[in-house]
């Protein structure tokens, strides 16, 4: 079984690599199920924290998390935090560093904004690997070689990948911004493994089909949010319609979170 910080999360084919991180990571070819409960914010539910590490799977936890959520989740379940990524936006730092402090299990950060095309991003996340030199970072999403490198040079060690795939995303209708995924993953993985970096394949999974063509195609884990938002373990409203119930899910930057979180639709929008 393969490990990342002593850390089981699947099969592999090993050889011992540096990392941006300075901290010692094993593995190339990691052929794992890895599902990071990202980019929704009612997947913040400790049972998926809870259940996914028995199946040496991953939970990314939504930046909007407070503060006391955290304390009192890592109070009632230590042994699921090295399964746990606190995530954070470049206007979190603050809130990050509190999480950090407060539960100094947690080993993985979540850099994430919907595009991460800019100058400001990437010093972000310049700023972020001088802060914290030994946690795993990973920062996205990008979609082309050449913003992979310059994100695994800047200090990241997991690149997440894919621009408007998601089942509720918008991007592409909105913006005309977009990639196709499945090429997207093999352009990125291409560019990171020759740097000794890994990459999330983020979205486009609606079958574990696509879970199976992102590995293929080079990725090295699978992120994904509503294949999984229907299940017992997910929070979010339950809906009934015609006799059958259903479960409210929606995206980050979703009308719904930016009320609930943001305390209303930013006015670009």
């Amino acid at each position: 079984m393969a490990k990342i910080n002593n850390n089981p999360v699947g099969w592999a084919g090993l050889r011992e690599r540096d990392r941006p991180s300075v901290v010692p990571q094993a593995g190339l070819e990691l052929v794992l199920w890895h599902f990071p409960a990202g980019g929704l914010s009612h997947w913040l539910h400790p049972l998926h924290a809870v259940s996914f590490p028995q199946f040496s799977l991953f939970t990314a936890i939504h930046k909007h998390c407070a503060l006391q959520e955290w304390k009192e989740f890592a109070a009632q379940n230590p042994d699921c935090l090295q399964n746990v990524a606190a995530s954070t936006g470049t206007s979190d730092l603050e809130h990050l560093e509190q999480v950090l402090e407060a539960v100094p299990q947690i080993r993985y950060i979540c850099l994430d904004v919907a595009n991460g095309y800019s100058e400001h991003f990437v010093q972000f996340l310049r700023d972020l690997r001088k802060r914290f030199p030994h946690h795993t970072i990973m920062a996205g999403n990008v979609v082309t070689g050449e913003m992979v490198e310059e994100l695994i040079l800047s200090g990241a060690d997991i690149i997440k990948v894919g621009i408007g795939p998601g089942s509720v995303c918008t991007t592409r209708k909105k913006t005309g911004v977009g990639y196709p995924q499945l090429s997207a993953v093999m352009e990125c993985a291409d560019a990171a493994h020759g740097l000794g970096g890994h990459i999330i394949s983020d979205g486009g999974c609606q079958c574990p089909g696509d879970v199976a063509k992102a590995f293929g195609a080079g990725a090295d884990f699978v992120m994904v949010g509503g294949m999984l938002a229907g299940h017992t373990e997910s929070g979010g409203d339950l809906i009934e319609k015609e006799g059958k119930q259903y479960k409210l899910f929606y995206g980050m930057s979703s009308e719904v979170s930016m009320k609930k979180y943001a305390g209303g639709v930013a006015e670009y929008r």
